[in-house]
């Protein structure tokens, strides 16, 4: 018997039922590496065409707390409970979805990576989904090719980019994210402010760099804005990149907030306008806890485009995915 606070074995994940679209392809390219795209899974779901989520806590009829997602893909109302998903960084990701609502009563996802000889890996993607009524099952085979075509066309993606080397990767990540959510920028606007931030002694590669990441970064690069990407981009300390944002606050380019992290499961639990507004005790909603803000670890400053700039259109597919929690390793329920 382990003694307490052994690390266990991470079990390998569940079979895709029998009737999943199973697509797969050999890699020239290590697990890792492509891991940091396809264990994503809201990123698989915007590829796949899956509409913006708005997502809230309820109590299930179990009387625990289960996250329920909520959805419209056209005229179609969707609703679903979303148990958190498994995965072992990086080897394989499963998550599943119950709906209440919508064509299907049931569907989920596999990413599962194999390493093979010569630092190659097997990649394979399996997605499912149980139609409710005797007419969808007659379409699944048309459904079936556009999924399969879909699902193809990212795994070329990944591979090319995987095979070439980081910054590729980065590129394919950005582009995948932009699926489904085109970016909106007031170029007038973007104008006036830049030449603010210049007048206010912003450096100029930092002014640079920001723009572009303000034009082609997608919004979850933006908001908040990836200050650790921009600092590696023109190859300064991060505070001295730091100090350029905030006075690019001052020239309207940028917003400052607040964000409260969570110190059990480590994600945002609460975001302030101004400090003064974070209060004392904040509930998650993620993990259901309520604790005591300690400024100094749970508060951390985060930036924003101004909303003249680059309207926030943030946007979640899957809020149960493996990239918003990139502190954890393995999860298993």
């Amino acid at each position: 018997m382990a003694a307490p606070g052994d690390l266990q074995p991470v079990p390998g994940p569940p079979d895709p039922p029998p009737d999943a679209i199973v697509v797969a392809r050999r890699v020239r390219a290590p697990a890792a590496r492509i891991w940091s795209v396809l264990g994503d899974s809201d990123r698989i779901d915007r590829v796949l065409g899956l509409p913006a989520a708005v997502y809230a806590v309820e109590v299930g009829a179990d009387g625990l707390p289960v996250r329920v997602g909520r959805a419209r893909q056209g005229p179609v109302r969707l609703e679903w409970e979303e148990a958190p998903y498994d995965w072992n960084a990086p080897v394989w990701l499963f998550g599943e979805r119950r709906f209440r609502a919508g064509p299907v009563s049931s569907g989920g996802v596999r990413v599962l990576l194999s390493p093979e000889a010569k630092g190659s890996t097997r990649v394979e993607v399996a997605i499912w989904g149980r139609p409710r009524s005797f007419a969808l099952r007659l379409l699944g085979p048309f459904l079936r090719w556009g999924t399969v075509a879909r699902l193809r066309r990212l795994l070329d993606e990944v591979a090319r980019a995987s095979e070439t080397g980081p910054q590729a990767l980065e590129r394919a990540r950005d582009r995948l994210d932009r699926t489904g959510d085109p970016i909106v920028v007031n170029d007038d606007a973007l104008a006036r402010r830049l030449a603010d931030a210049r007048d206010v002694g912003v450096r100029a590669d930092v002014l640079e760099a920001l723009e572009s990441a303000l034009r082609t970064w997608p919004e979850g690069r933006v908001s908040p804005l990836d200050v650790g990407a921009l600092a590696e981009a023109v190859g300064r300390p991060l505070r001295d990149v730091a100090s350029d944002l905030l006075s690019a606050t001052r020239a309207g380019l940028l917003e400052l907030a607040w964000q409260v992290d969570c110190p059990v499961c480590r994600v945002a639990a609460a975001h302030a306008e101004a400090l003064s507004e974070v209060g004392r005790r904040v509930h998650c909603g993620v993990c259901q806890v309520e604790y005591d803000v300690d400024f100094a670890d749970h508060v951390e400053a985060v930036f924003r485009p101004h909303p003249s700039v680059r309207p926030h259109r943030l946007t979640v597919r899957c809020a149960s995915s493996p990239a918003f929690r990139p502190h954890v390793r393995a999860q298993v329920r």
